[in-house]
């Protein structure tokens, strides 16, 4: 898994090097968040990413940056570094797909349901 960063994909298959992947199929890339949310990940407010699947809930925690294109058509993806480009949504998060719980990643790969949310919270 991989160490630095965590992945959602609308594309519809993963391949062996995909291993920052948690979830395919999503609905929603860097470049179709809505207006507000954009406006708010380049403000640097923080963002709760919750997933959840077979029961179990992960969340992770990270921030926006100014530096965000928010471009990308296919995928999300959340960064432990400050790195970013038109796939990164938040960086600085507290963890990456290696760091989710191997039962949860069992869960995946039995291809269960992946529900996936992330909320922006100003900051004040």
């Amino acid at each position: 898994m991989h160490k630095s960063t965590l992945m959602l994909t609308c594309d519809d298959h993963l391949t062996p090097a995909g291993d920052c992947i948690v979830a395919v199929n999503a609905d929603k890339s860097a470049e179709t968040l809505n207006k507000e949310v954009k406006k708010s990940l380049r403000g640097g407010c923080e963002v709760v990413l919750t997933l959840s699947c077979g029961g179990l809930t992960e969340t992770v925690k990270a921030r926006g940056d100014p530096r965000l294109t928010l471009t990308d058509a296919k995928d999300l993806v959340f960064r432990k570094s400050g790195f970013t480009c038109p796939r990164t949504v938040a960086v600085d998060a507290d963890k990456a797909a290696c760091d989710l719980d191997r039962g949860f990643i069992r869960r995946l790969r039995e291809g269960r349901l992946l529900n996936a949310t992330f909320k922006v919270v100003e900051n004040k």
